[in-house]
């Protein structure tokens, strides 16, 4: 049979029953269009899964067949998402997703945005990029392709079945006439394209795990290296993107100043990314020297495996108290789990079957090469991965002995700053290194003995500080005095063995001098601020000589450089920045950081949203600044938008906190706690634990002590409430929330019940509209530019190596 007619059959055989049972289907209204498409996606899918496996194991004649039911899988995705936009847009509240997720008031630009705005639009996003991105897979004529396709088409058939499960097409179980809406947060243009690009970035993670488990078939344990390396510089590349486009939203639109929270959803996207940038240096080094062939497939299933593993987490409803991205629960847990065990116990059974048949390198790794440098950076990678993978899955690990708790983000800040000095170092001396072996020079080891007693002394004087810091004030004196000390020997260590390191290390000298100067005085910033500007150095010389010889020589060490860039900027901007909270009264002027603001009072802004005007006088010059604040039916409680001013070296951040009326309201206005007693309002949970007595000579003090939880973190409140001995007037000083919210005390029994009635955010809607007192946190961003042009270079060259790589492989490909 020809391979065109054993098409159109398959073809025939996929389509024909779906039109006559599904056209009964939906005429006698079991079925909507929708759920006939993710019936025919999940049943191609099958068929294509099953052909595929045949023709791995031989029979070529089920080729056309595996080809053609694919191609009919990818047009039915194709057909669910066109469908699903257009009953979004055609206001259908007959379906329970649209009801759930779009409201007739939307700007159509975020209705394009509601189709990834729930799990069960997410899914079948998942699906049609998978198996779009397997078409180019579909294209490529080398012997691991059957395979290759095979294992591309496990997630397919996963992904279809919970599309044909819990996908956004069920008919809503009474009649709506308008929809609940997308949550305000996420109608930003920002959130219209981060999601689908990052999604983009989790379904190509697939292609290098299915290429590696078809080498591992074939027993091709180096002929997968140039089909997979575009792959996998991609997934890296468009990852990259998506992360760096959620920090952009997070920055413009959440107002706590931040673009990286260590949110564990934000952890999920990042864990696979540093598994799979191990193992694109891991390629490197097993492409020139034959080494690390185990590490790299166990690399490529495991980027793969942390997708699904992160998918679950954000899910299955685990996180949900934890973090402010989590998805609620739709009962797909077992599920997802059984999703992770096939792949897992699929890609690890695989490897563990030809551990012994995967030759060694023929020769091992040089002590003092670039794929030795190289091979210690792919470990920085990992145990980055490995311990935000830890931290992340505090909530779960937890549960097994007693209530889930998280990390707080200082875990995060504590584990990947000695990681990333690593990291800055590794950066610059392998590009300054040689293949296979750089000799030191003649003389270095006689230093050697020297080097080592002096490091030697310096650890354990740093080991000594650091444990007696909070005992021993002469500990703590000394602890960054060590800290400089690593930092001197470091850099005598580099110049003695490495010379060809000299020019670098003395420009980051020259560059951490002035960081010193200009106020970065903690150790590890310094060290950070050393290794990077190492880093940035070493990769200009490298990227300049590069591109004198073509583009494609110079385009790697850019992204470095690019790295490099970013992280001096994060520290600057997230470790030497000002902030202040200051109130405002109407049409007076206060200070605040050396800026001069005036609330000028509330205007509808041109979006119909309540916009908060205020008058700044900065050295910097005047401007107006406009921050959003408006009362959100969707969040019950006020939405706030910080203004940004950019300047060339910093930005001027300004969040609103709250505003208040005439005053702080009265006994039976708030909500009242026992000593020790939680509550739940809105997304933050509150908790008062009991008062500390301040007595003084004219007043008596009472500090509220309450914790806040909101957005996986716990928050120390402490509102005030004081009484005058004389007048017996009370004065109460709020407390503030550090995304916007202001607690307050309204009344104090710390003798008879020890209670408190407190004023918390979003009780009293209406108050934004006859507020006299506005209260913002005013911020500055040193160098926070840096930020954003160092993750543009980087992702600019990483996506010119994609376009390298393709170019390579298309060349072989034409010369073979």
């Amino acid at each position: 049979m020809s391979g065109r007619r054993t098409s159109l059959l398959t073809a025939a055989a996929l389509l024909l029953p779906a039109l006559a049972v599904g056209g009964s289907l939906l005429r006698a209204g079991v079925l909507n269009l929708g759920q006939l498409f993710a019936w025919v996606a999940f049943l191609a899918s099958l068929v294509s899964g099953l052909s595929w496996l045949l023709v791995t194991s031989g029979r070529a004649g089920a080729e056309p067949a595996a080809r053609t039911s694919y191609v009919v899988q990818w047009v039915a995705f194709l057909a669910g998402t066109v469908f699903l936009w257009w009953i979004l847009f055609s206001h259908q509240y007959q379906y329970q997703y649209v009801h759930d997720y779009t409201s007739r008031a939307m700007p159509s630009r975020f209705v394009y945005a509601a189709f990834w705005g729930g799990q069960e639009g997410t899914f079948l996003l998942w699906a049609f990029l998978s198996t779009t991105l397997g078409l180019f897979v579909l294209r490529w004529r080398h012997p691991l392709q059957a395979p290759t396709m095979m294992f591309l088409n496990l997630p397919n058939i996963m992904l279809g079945l919970v599309t044909v499960m819990r996908g956004p097409f069920l008919r809503a179980t009474q009649a709506f006439t308008d929809g609940v809406g997308l949550n305000p947060l996420l109608q930003d243009y920002w959130m219209t394209i981060h999601p689908p690009v990052l999604f983009i970035g989790f379904s190509s993670f697939v292609v290098p795990f299915a290429i590696a488990c078809a080498a591992l078939v074939r027993r091709d344990f180096d002929g997968w290296l140039k089909p997979v390396m575009p792959w996998v510089v991609f997934s890296t590349a468009i990852q990259a993107t998506g992360f760096i486009m959620g920090g952009v939203w997070a920055y413009k639109v959440l107002g706590w100043g931040g673009y990286w929270g260590w949110d564990p959803v934000e952890n999920g996207s990042l864990i696979p990314w540093l598994s799979n940038t191990a193992l694109l240096h891991g390629l490197l080094v097993q492409r020139v020297t034959g080494s690390l062939r185990r590490t790299n497939f166990f690399l490529a299933i495991t980027s793969y495996v942390l997708v699904l593993y992160a998918s679950f987490l954000t899910r299955s409803g685990v996180l949900a108290d934890f973090s402010v991205h989590s998805f609620a629960n739709l009962g797909l847990s077992g599920f997802l789990l059984s999703f992770i065990g096939v792949v897992g116990i699929g890609g690890y059974g695989l490897l563990l079957s030809r551990l012994r048949d995967i030759p060694k390198a023929p020769t091992p790794l040089g002590s003092f090469s670039r794929e030795s440098f190289l091979w210690l950076g792919q470990l920085v990678f990992m145990l980055m991965c490995l311990l935000v993978a830890l931290g992340m899955s505090a909530p779960l690990i937890t549960r097994l002995f007693g209530p889930p708790a998280n990390v707080q983000t200082s875990y995060y800040n504590l584990v990947n700053a000695p990681l990333a000095i690593a990291l800055g170092l590794l950066l610059g001396l392998s590009p300054l290194m040689r293949w296979r072996k750089q000799e030191p020079p003649p003389g270095a080891h006689r230093l050697g003995r020297v080097l080592q007693i002096s490091v030697l002394v310096i650890a354990v004087g740093l080991i000594a500080c650091f444990v007696n810091a909070n005992g021993h004030p002469l500990a703590k004196t000394l602890f960054p005095w060590f800290g400089f000390a690593l930092l001197g020997w470091l850099v005598t260590a580099m110049l003695i063995f490495a010379p060809v390191t000299g020019t670098a290390v003395a420009l980051a000298v020259v560059f951490t001098a002035a960081a010193v100067a200009w106020g970065v005085r903690d150790p590890m910033p310094v060290a950070i601020v050393f290794a990077m500007s190492f880093a940035l150095a070493a990769n200009w010389g490298v990227t300049v000589r590069g591109f004198r010889s073509g583009w494609r020589h110079g385009v790697a060490y850019l992204g470095h450089m690019g790295v490099a860039i970013l992280l001096i900027g994060v520290i600057a901007s997230s470790g030497y920045g000002r902030s202040a909270q200051v109130q405002l009264p109407r049409g007076e002027a206060r200070s605040a950081l050396g800026y001069q603001l005036t609330y000028e009072g509330m205007k509808r802004g041109g979006d119909g949203k309540d916009v908060a005007v205020i008058a700044v006088n900065a050295p910097e010059g005047r401007y107006t600044a406009n921050a959003h604040f408006y009362w959100s039916d969707y969040n019950q409680s006020y939405m706030k938008n910080p203004h940004i001013e950019r300047f060339l070296t910093h930005d001027i951040y300004i969040s609103p906190l709250d505003i208040v009326g005439g005053g702080a309201g009265g006994p039976g206005a708030g909500e009242f706690f026992r000593a020790g007693e939680s509550k739940k309002l809105g997304e933050v949970t509150y908790t008062f634990v009991g008062f500390t007595p301040i007595p003084g000579p004219q007043s008596m003090k009472l500090i509220a002590n309450v914790t806040a939880e909101t957005g996986g973190r716990t928050v120390p409140l402490k509102p005030t409430f004081e009484v005058s001995m004389t007048s017996g007037q009370p004065t109460r000083t709020p407390d503030y929330l550090p995304g916007g919210g202001q607690v307050n005390i309204l009344n104090a029994r710390p003798g008879a019940d020890g209670g408190v009635e407190l004023s918390l955010p979003g009780m009293q809607q209406g108050a934004a509209s006859n507020g006299e007192v506005l209260a913002v946190e005013v911020s500055t961003k040193p160098f926070i530019s840096l930020v954003w042009a160092g993750a543009i270079i980087a992702l600019v060259a990483t996506f010119l190596v994609v376009i390298r790589r393709a170019l390579d492989l298309r060349r072989e490909k034409l010369a073979a």
